[in-house]
């Protein structure tokens, strides 16, 4: 039996207004109100049992930040960029930096 515990926070801000629709328990896209897109920053702290490899660590006992920022160019294309950086229990630490793009039809 494997015994594993932790827990996450993460929070994200549409600073242009717009809002993330919800239904039936599934968030939905992002449509943005101007042709000009939308903007939103998130934020993002975990901590416990897990696999913190993107940063650079073991499957460990670990705490993980990430910051980020995405642009949604319309309700089909999403752009990201986030920087994480993560500390295990015995003091090592690595971090990252991530880019993404996602296009969902």
């Amino acid at each position: 039996q494997v015994d594993v515990d932790g827990y996450y926070v993460q929070l994200g801000w549409i600073i242009t207004g717009e809002s993330r629709p919800y239904k039936a328990g599934v968030f939905k896209r992002v449509k943005p109100a101007s042709p000009k897109g939308a903007w939103e920053v998130v934020a993002r702290f975990e901590d416990g049992d897990g696999k913190y490899s993107d940063v650079g660590l073991a499957t460990t006992d670990g705490k993980q930040t990430t910051l980020g920022v995405n642009y949604y160019a319309n309700k089909n294309v999403r752009l990201g960029m986030s920087y994480m950086d993560g500390e295990q229990a015995n003091g090592a630490s690595g971090d990252e930096v991530r880019a993404r793009l996602q296009y969902a039809f």
